[in-house]
């Protein structure tokens, strides 16, 4: 992993967007990880310059089966990338707008995951920020995983 580069990655596909950018699928040699690509513009003309880097340091520091792992980061001149664990599940807000309600056991079962994120969060001193449907992805075995946005 430390010696990887990002011209190293595959670009498999597009798995999202959102404000700043974009998340693609990328392999190498067999490994398959999410690549978020964030607009240095736009972070910028927004003021997000601090917020960024909070996340990123955050993300790195806490280790939880809840919270989105990341890998290793990359910068160029127009983009910075982060090289996360992939969540095939897709989002929560998906699955609430397909599914209509949730069963209980199923909603027990993904507040249990959030109230853990937010236990052991809380636990370092970090407050999460910004909690909605579309912010937390649900990795391929259905748990559900949080972006720490602090």
């Amino acid at each position: 992993m430390a010696k990887l580069k990002l011209q190293d990655l595959c670009i498999v596909t597009r798995l999202g967007f959102g404000g700043y950018g974009k998340v693609q699928e990328n392999n190498n040699s067999g490994e398959t990880y999410a690549l978020k690509i964030l607009s240095k513009q736009k972070i910028i003309a927004s003021r997000q310059q601090e917020q960024i880097l909070s996340e990123k340091n955050f993300m790195v520091e806490l280790r939880s089966d809840f919270i989105i792992r990341l890998h290793k980061t990359f910068k160029a001149d127009e983009y910075l990338y982060l090289l996360m664990e992939p969540c095939f599940g897709g989002e929560l807000f998906t699955l609430l707008y397909e599914e209509k309600n949730l069963s209980h056991t199923a909603a027990k079962f993904y507040t249990a995951c959030i109230v853990e994120t937010f236990r052991f969060m809380h636990s370092k001193g970090i407050v999460h920020r910004d909690l909605k449907p579309d912010n937390v992805l649900l990795d391929s075995k259905g748990y559900a995983k949080l972006p720490p946005i602090c």
